[in-house]
């Protein structure tokens, strides 16, 4: 059994100074989708290998699937939202999201006398349960004058590369904090009642289960034939209907 955990998608912002010996990844921007994607793609593909020996024959090599491709599409919206304490519009969303794209993909400090970042990004789709570290791969902002002049279109690729970077105590922000500790209480409540599933399906004697399954088999029959009973009359109604309507017009021009 599965449930939808929460109509949510976040990124979250991680990163480590490389200068320091024993650094750890820290958190510095938890940025949520405060308007859904107005399209939402998954592409998952395998890395098998097809040799084809003789005609509609082949061998199958195989070696695992490829890394999933996610291609998000929309808008960040006009009104005015709240994320925690704060409350941004549409166009300071986009702004940002901008922002959080140019930091990932920093490969040296704009400041010498910085700190040397090396950055990461997690990515939290709870609405499907899907958690990567992903790299972005493309972001495509459109304005279009004609069509939609206020509201900018965007386009997000990129490529999950692995599971979620976990940090030291967790994430800082409230909202994305709940929503994981929220994750792992579902997660470890199915794990027990499918263990609890498990061990009902192999202790139980195969007499019994041998029993229900003819059960659910004869259900469906029954169910089968009350549907073709009843299709059965509805067309001996239609026909006998017909029957009659041509017996009384004959009749009547008998009659006349």
């Amino acid at each position: 059994m599965r449930i939808q955990k929460a109509d949510a998608i976040i990124f979250q912002l991680l990163r480590k100074n490389v200068n320091l010996e024993n650094a750890k990844w820290e958190e510095i921007l938890v940025y949520p989708m405060s308007v859904k994607p107005g399209t939402l793609d998954y592409d998952f593909g395998g890395r098998s290998a097809i040799t084809q020996t003789i005609p509609n024959v082949a061998l199958v090599d195989r070696f695992g699937t490829k890394l999933p491709v996610v291609t998000m599409a929309g808008t960040f919206g006009l009104k005015v939202r709240r994320h925690g304490i704060g409350l941004k519009d549409g166009y300071t969303r986009l702004l940002d999201f901008w922002d959080l794209f140019e930091l990932q993909h920093q490969s040296r400090p704009i400041d010498k006398n910085q700190p040397d970042y090396i950055y990461a990004l997690n990515y939290y789709d709870f609405i499907y349960d899907r958690k990567y570290c992903v790299n972005i791969d493309t972001f495509r902002v459109r304005v279009d004058a004609r069509r939609n002049a206020f509201e900018p279109t965007y386009q997000i690729t990129f490529t999950a590369i692995g599971k979620p970077i976990v940090i030291d105590g967790g994430s800082k922000d409230a909202y994305l904090k709940v929503l994981l500790a929220t994750s792992k209480i579902i997660d470890d409540g199915f794990s027990i009642l499918n263990e609890g599933l498990d061990y009902l399906s192999a202790n139980i004697p195969s007499e019994i289960t041998d029993a229900i399954a003819i059960l659910d088999t004869l259900s469906g029959v029954v169910d089968n034939l009350n549907v073709l009973g009843s299709a059965y009359g509805s067309a001996m109604n239609g026909i006998a209907g017909t029957v009659g309507q041509i017996l009384s017009g004959n009749y009547a021009l008998l009659r006349g």
